[in-house]
């Protein structure tokens, strides 16, 4: 926070945003987890990147931390109108609502890709055990959306993205992703 010019007035702002300004002297490693959660997503708030990959955003967080984080990250998409984008990796799907596009995995591979609720709808309907998203059961019939569509200007393209466990065995294979400027997407899949 003892920075100057722009650069040390990105930090003061994200610190204070963030709720970090009393604790800028503390040793990061006496902060709780939720603490240094925040502390990493303030920094980089700082940086003026077009894409934030994160992954289990929400742990340590409790629900109000959880709640003003979401709002800190729509406010960083907003920002820069349609030049960044955000690829958020998780399995708690009903903590993530404003997603524009959903990619559920299942023992390394792709069931389904498209619009969120529809997304999700299909694969519960498949018998997949998926948390329950309450917002979506009981509102109104999905409404038709279109299809993860190829990106018109993509801030990040994958194409048969795999992934191994040290002992050789697959994880993930054959991936195709495509994040589009602007764009929020929710990467759902299980643990490990």
């Amino acid at each position: 926070a003892e920075g100057e010019g722009p650069a040390g007035e990105r930090v003061a702002a994200a610190l204070s945003a963030f709720r970090l300004t009393d604790l800028v002297r503390r040793n990061p490693h006496s902060l709780s987890g939720g603490e240094k959660r925040r502390l990493g997503l303030a920094a980089l708030s700082v940086l003026d990147c077009p894409l934030l990959i994160l992954d289990e955003a929400e742990l340590h967080l409790d629900e109000p931390s959880w709640r003003e984080l979401r709002e800190h990250l729509d406010a960083w998409l907003a920002a820069a109108s349609a030049e960044r984008g955000l690829l958020e990796i998780t399995r708690r799907p009903e903590r993530l609502p404003g997603a524009d596009g959903l990619l559920v995995l299942h023992e390394g591979r792709l069931l389904a890709a498209g619009a969120p609720r529809e997304t999700y709808e299909k694969v519960a309907g498949a018998g997949l055990p998926l948390p329950r998203v309450p917002e979506w059961e009981e509102a109104s019939p999905t409404p038709s959306a279109a299809p993860l569509a190829p990106a018109a200007s993509s801030l990040l393209r994958a194409r048969g993205l795999g992934l191994d466990r040290p002992d050789g065995r697959p994880l993930l294979a054959d991936l195709d992703l495509e994040l589009a400027e602007g764009e929020r997407l929710l990467l759902l899949g299980d643990n490990g």
